[in-house]
């Protein structure tokens, strides 16, 4: 393994597809994948040690396969554990994929109920345009007060 020392930031997107297929009212998030997402942050450490490591979290989907939002919920709760176990940053851009009402916007936003269409993708490039032209990257700022995602600093 090389390491890499000139990248600044590492924006990691995980999870979606194994959320997707994971019901966490009948199994435990953190049982089956807290060990991966720690060999994951650390295998990133070693390969860029000075780089920041950011993960986004997994945003809100439609219900397929065996997918609740508590799985949504959970995993990402688990993410900011680990983020905060390894002086990673989580990056809560959840609200910007919800209405005022905090109703997901999955027929507008999605082309086909996971996979961000054209409109999804702007929204998404602007958050991490955020993370990535900031020369100092707040991680609260992004968090969000709704009661439908609310980290709880």
């Amino acid at each position: 393994m090389t390491k890499v020392n000139k990248v600044d930031k590492v924006i990691m997107c995980v999870g979606t597809n194994d959320v997707k297929y994971f019901d966490s009212s009948t199994k435990d998030v953190t049982k089956r994948f807290r060990q991966p997402l720690v060999r994951l942050v650390k295998l990133l450490k070693l390969l860029f040690p000075g780089a920041q490591i950011i993960f986004k979290c997994v945003l809100p989907m439609g219900i397929m396969y065996t997918y609740t939002a508590k799985s949504v919920h959970d995993f990402n709760y688990l993410l900011l554990d680990i983020c905060k176990d390894f002086g990673c940053i989580f990056f809560d851009c959840f609200s910007d994929f919800l209405d005022q009402w905090g109703n997901c916007y999955n027929n507008y936003l999605y082309r086909d109920r996971i996979h961000l269409n054209d409109i999804g993708l702007r929204i998404l490039c602007r958050a991490l345009k955020f993370i990535i032209y900031r020369n100092v990257f707040n991680p609260i700022m992004r968090i969000s007060p709704s009661n439908y995602y609310y980290l709880g600093w």
